[in-house]
């Protein structure tokens, strides 16, 4: 059976999982400053069908998901201190659709 990481790496490959410290304490955190990360992993999508898969997986394995955007809040929302998956946003970056209705 394949560990969370293996899956991770299955799903959006080796170069966009990250689990070395530095990362970790990197997009583990936001501006509280206040927690220490410990976050499972850092992964990387690009497009909505991973991080559809992620989310997924998280759910069959029974593990908490934090996004990580720009990190900038200041509540501690967006830190991961239980060995939660950090989903970074950074890489979706692309606006496929922008529909503006006016009535």
């Amino acid at each position: 059976m394949q560990s969370v990481i293996e899956q991770l790496i299955a799903i959006v490959g080796e170069h966009r999982v990250k689990v070395d410290e530095d990362a970790k304490l990197v997009f583990g955190k936001d501006q509280t400053r206040v927690f220490t990360p410990n976050p499972m992993a850092v992964v990387f999508p690009d497009n909505t069908e991973e991080v559809q898969k992620i989310v997924q997986l998280a759910n069959q394995q029974h593990i908490a998901i934090v996004p990580s955007g720009g990190r900038t809040g200041l509540s501690g929302g967006a830190v991961a201190m239980k060995g939660e998956i950090v989903l970074s946003l950074e890489k979706m970056n692309r606006v496929l659709d922008y529909l503006l209705k006016t009535e």
